[in-house]
């Protein structure tokens, strides 16, 4: 019901209905019902979420790609850490560089797993990561 409310106000608010007749006033009063009216609008999609996935808010949604995009980077932020505490770490450069091919960032892979292969010359695993990030770089060293 509350959703359904927020949905109106939304399209409302978006089609210039509710705001129009305050944006003739030429006053200071008349700006900051706008303001209050748009963060208001704002912080209720945040907390309720959007009208099309109205049991989603953007938040606390613990599936869909908003919440996947959230949860790696926050992956990445703590491999990060990881790597950063202790660079010989080979297994926490394997997942950080897993991870950023996974992303698309193929050249970070790379660095990174060059890096890894300079620690353990000897491991077929990081060879084979590497191969791969070379090829999604299209072959580039």
């Amino acid at each position: 019901m509350i959703a359904t409310i927020i949905a109106a106000l939304m399209t409302a608010a978006s089609a210039g209905w509710l705001v129009y007749p305050l944006l003739l006033k030429k006053d200071r009063a008349a700006r900051r019902v706008i303001a209050v009216f748009a963060l208001g609008t704002l912080g209720l999609y945040l907390l309720l979420g959007s009208p099309d996935l109205p049991g989603l808010p953007a938040l606390f949604e613990k599936s869909g790609p908003r919440a996947a995009a959230r949860a790696q980077t926050r992956e990445e932020l703590d491999l990060m850490k990881t790597v950063a505490a202790n660079p010989t770490d080979i297994d926490s450069l394997l997942s950080l560089a897993a991870l950023r091919l996974k992303t698309g960032r193929a050249e970070d892979a790379q660095t990174l797993l060059e890096y890894a292969r300079d620690l353990a010359p000897g491991r077929r695993d990081i060879k084979k990561m590497l191969e791969e990030a070379r090829k999604a770089r299209g072959g580039k060293d």
